[in-house]
């Protein structure tokens, strides 16, 4: 990042002058932390007047932790993260792809690491704090200490795609270039982030093979795979809820969560349920840990999406004994016939409109109520299953991609 470049020659050259090493260190430090501050792109979640020294603490632990196995390795398998400390159903859903990748160690030989995405500003973590996973992260950079490496796959987020190129240094890509094998596998998990084919065909810089998964069945379709002339096969996000025991109508509280997602409707969605429901309470889910998020999604009677719908802030409320509420989406949802269910709203001024009468109805007929998410948890468990998401795991590595990208009339 050019910004961070910037700081970073300014903060030398002010220390240039001073004579003693480690007072040098500290002048370009401390230089450097006055010019980074209040930039949005260098912040975190929660604020921190702190976000320089946790950045220089994450990389000297990175440097000290790096496995010796890596270094020897001659094939890796690298999952690239956000660079920031955050939870949300996408980081969620990469950390378990990186977890299930390295149980499947035997079968296809890669060592695999997760790496924080390449870029100029400093800002990385060590470990992701939001949620229990044993993952250490580390920076895409420190993938130059693998000196016998020959065969790198990385996979990568859909919005990291249309940066990822520009993200390199020199040094890096001439690493990259060098390497006997590339591949680099886009998780298309959202395709309203997915960025154009022309961003992603910049990929193809560097290396030829480029393939992706989509997370959704809705666009698990010929017609997205030649969107983007990629190889392209489903692999659903997969989340083990097992440690969390549901919970029963009864044991439900009067309590409504509802996702951070930025939506037009969605003020007056929130004034409508505090004005007409003002026993409940009302919760937004930001900024938690995902123990913490599972204890809402628990004990919440209903939960709302203002996002793409088929969400987790949608399904795993549901499968807590809850039950959610989504504008239907047709392009998320696996099917068109779910837009029939009763929980389903049609755009936000019906959102608007119905979902403080849904609430209350439904909270008056435990019957109905389970009903309804007895059919959803049906649904989701046909769809998500723990043995489906290992073997397409598995495919993923093995390169079986169920459309090549090509174009039907090819």
């Amino acid at each position: 990042m050019l910004k961070y470049r910037i700081v970073r020659f300014l903060a030398g050259l002010r220390a240039l002058f001073v004579a003693d090493k480690v007072r040098r260190r500290q002048v370009r430090d401390a230089t450097a932390r006055r010019l980074l501050a209040g930039r949005a792109w260098y912040r975190t979640d929660p604020p921190t007047p702190h976000a320089y020294e946790l950045a220089v603490a994450s990389r000297l632990l990175q440097d000290a932790a790096f496995p010796a196995a890596l270094a020897t390795a001659r094939k890796v398998i690298a999952v690239v993260v956000p660079e920031r400390d955050e939870m949300n159903g996408g980081i969620h859903s990469l950390f378990s792809i990186a977890a299930e990748l390295r149980r499947q160690k035997r079968a296809h030989g890669f060592e695999v690491v997760v790496v924080t995405r390449p870029q100029a500003a400093p800002i990385t973590h060590f470990r992701n704090t939001r949620f229990t996973n044993a993952e250490t992260v580390f920076r895409f950079p420190q993938l130059m200490r693998c000196g016998a490496l020959e065969e790198l796959m990385l996979v990568i987020p859909e919005f990291v795609a249309s940066d990822l190129v520009d993200g390199l240094e020199a040094r890096e890509r001439r690493f990259l270039a060098g390497l006997s094998r590339l591949r680099i596998h886009v998780l298309n998990q959202n395709i309203d982030l997915m960025p154009p084919r022309a961003a992603v065909d910049r990929l193809r810089t560097l290396t030829p093979v480029v393939t992706q998964s989509v997370a959704h069945h809705a666009y698990f379709t010929r017609e997205v795979a030649e969107r983007w002339g990629l190889p392209t096969m489903l692999l659903p996000a997969f989340t083990d809820l097992s440690p969390y025991p549901p919970a029963s109508f009864a044991e439900k509280e009067k309590l409504i969560i509802h996702s951070p997602d930025p939506a037009p409707h969605k003020a007056a969605v929130l004034a409508a349920l505090a004005r007409e429901l003002p026993d409940y309470e009302l919760r937004e889910i930001r900024g938690i840990s995902f123990d913490t998020f599972m204890d809402l999604a628990t004990r919440c009677m209903f939960s709302i999406t203002f996002g793409e719908g088929f969400d987790g802030y949608f399904s795993q409320p549901i499968q807590q004994g809850g039950l959610s509420f989504a504008i239907f989406e047709e392009r998320f949802f696996p099917s068109k016939d779910l837009g029939a269910r009763e929980n389903m709203l049609r755009d936000g001024d019906d959102m608007i409109a119905r979902l403080p009468g849904l609430i209350r109805s439904f909270s008056q007929d435990e019957a109905r109520y389970r009903a309804v998410g007895d059919a959803w948890r049906a649904t989701i468990d046909a769809l998500y299953d723990r043995e489906d998401y290992r073997r397409r795991i598995g495919e993923l590595v093995r390169g079986e991609f169920p459309y090549d990208g090509r174009p039907s009339d090819a």
